[in-house]
């Protein structure tokens, strides 16, 4: 009786063991870095292409002198995304939207008209 208990104890602690050295899930997939210059008045690259669902992460550094932002619009509507670029980096999570030709615009006021736009393309 008290080998049978012992067997059954061995046999459990090897089960969790395989169990654990198996583990869980994968972890998921960190963001793909997508470096962005802000300058004055300029995005750099000028265009973006993501997948649609896809995680990123936008490194924007402010290269210019002065504050500016990244702003989406898809169709001139607000997509939720205004970050603001001030001095240094400014990295920030995005997960791309439906498939679509997006706008991203600095929206300090008269830096659009100067060519602070870029184009956000999800396929």
């Amino acid at each position: 009786m008290r080998f049978k208990a012992l067997v059954l104890v061995a046999l459990s602690v090897a089960t969790m063991l395989l169990v654990a050295a198996c583990g869980g899930p994968p972890p998921p997939t960190p963001p793909r870095d997508i470096p962005v210059s802000a300058g004055d008045f300029f995005f750099a690259p000028s265009e973006f292409t993501l997948k649609a669902g896809e995680k990123v992460r936008f490194l924007v550094t402010n290269d210019g002198a002065v504050d500016h932002t990244f702003h989406v619009l898809l169709d001139g509507e607000e997509q939720g995304i205004d970050v603001p670029v001030g001095a240094g980096n400014v990295p920030f999570e995005f997960s791309a939207p439906q498939a679509g030709t997006y706008e991203v615009i600095c929206v300090v006021p008269g830096h659009k008209e100067l060519g602070m736009v870029a184009s956000l393309v999800v396929e």
